[in-house]
């Protein structure tokens, strides 16, 4: 991504296509659309430098308060706390902390806690680029949330979780939402393309909002059996197939939902609507688009000679 993109310049010139092909895999799309239009603001505002001060980090598109702090303490050596999950979990643990550290209240306490802290040194190795970083790592590596390292922490002699023995049970989060499980039915469409006769298949581009923002499916929708599948293609699309025959099973876990998906063979009863959201792709060029990952295993089986 950065060998392809090495300046803000650049960033806010890409156009789409290639910006979510770049960042096929990282999961989260809207991210970099947010990393675009910070781009396009720095260069609008700010001359292409991004600025130094919180407050304009914080005015740019997609940039919160986690990470206005990460980029003003990292990159520019200013006083100001990050905080992220990593970081609530090592400080509810280093001060034994027993509230809930979603609520507001919990996340502003940890803040202060973390600003106290924070070195007033200039250098990198003594300044606030350090600190961050260091609580980042310190998260992530050692005080993990199941079977931390505390026998590598070097906090462990001022770590109250540890002194009264309740790391295990900290930080307090309440429940999370169950993940979703969805039912959905894939269709491999596929045609003989005109004049060479290679293997085509059909592609649909999602909606710009919502999951999976923009990028290109193999068509699907959420079912419970091939009759179903069809009556929702003709539905939701406008799309006339006939299932004729199970392929395959494979799944995808996003953040809060998990597809469970069925791939089958379908033949068109019509053609597509005709729309730039509809095309026919044959493996190579199905390489150059924007697939998400979780249809690679569908990707890697129409690649099969």
């Amino acid at each position: 991504f950065l060998a392809a993109l090495p300046t803000v310049r650049d960033l806010a010139e890409a156009p789409e296509e290639q910006l979510l092909k770049l960042w096929e895999g990282l999961g989260y799309y809207n991210r970099v659309r947010n990393l675009q239009k910070g781009a396009r603001a720095v260069m609008e505002r700010f001359g292409g430098q991004i600025p130094a001060s919180l407050e304009d980090l914080r005015s740019l598109p997609g940039i919160g308060d986690y990470t206005a702090g990460a980029i003003a303490s990292i990159a520019f050596g200013i006083r100001r706390p990050a905080v992220d999950g990593n970081v609530l979990r090592v400080i509810s643990r280093l001060y034994a902390y027993g509230e809930d550290i979603l609520e507001p209240t919990a996340r502003r306490q940890i803040t202060g806690w973390v600003t106290e802290h924070i070195p007033s040194g200039t250098s990198y190795e003594e300044g606030p680029c350090a600190y961050t970083q260091a609580l980042m790592e310190l998260g992530a590596m050692v005080c993990v949330p199941k079977n931390p390292r505390c026998e590598k922490c070097p906090l462990k002699g001022d770590c109250r979780a540890l002194a009264e023995g309740v790391v295990k049970t900290l930080p307090i989060r309440k429940k999370q939402k169950a993940q979703k499980m969805i039912s959905r039915y894939i269709a491999l469409i596929e045609r003989k393309q005109p004049g060479s006769g290679r293997r085509e298949t059909l592609m649909h581009r999602r909606d710009e909002k919502g999951l999976l923002g923009g990028l290109w499916e193999y068509p699907g929708v959420d079912a419970s059996s091939p009759e179903e599948m069809r009556q929702a293609f003709s539905k939701e699309w406008g799309l006339e197939i006939r299932p004729v025959g199970f392929l395959f099973e494979t799944e995808h876990v996003f953040t809060h939902r998990h597809w469970k998906m069925q791939v089958y063979e379908a033949l068109p009863e019509k053609e597509p609507p005709d729309s730039d959201r509809w095309c026919w792709a044959d493996v190579d060029r199905q390489a150059e688009m924007m697939i998400p990952t979780a249809f690679r295993k569908i990707q890697e089986y129409l690649a099969e000679p």
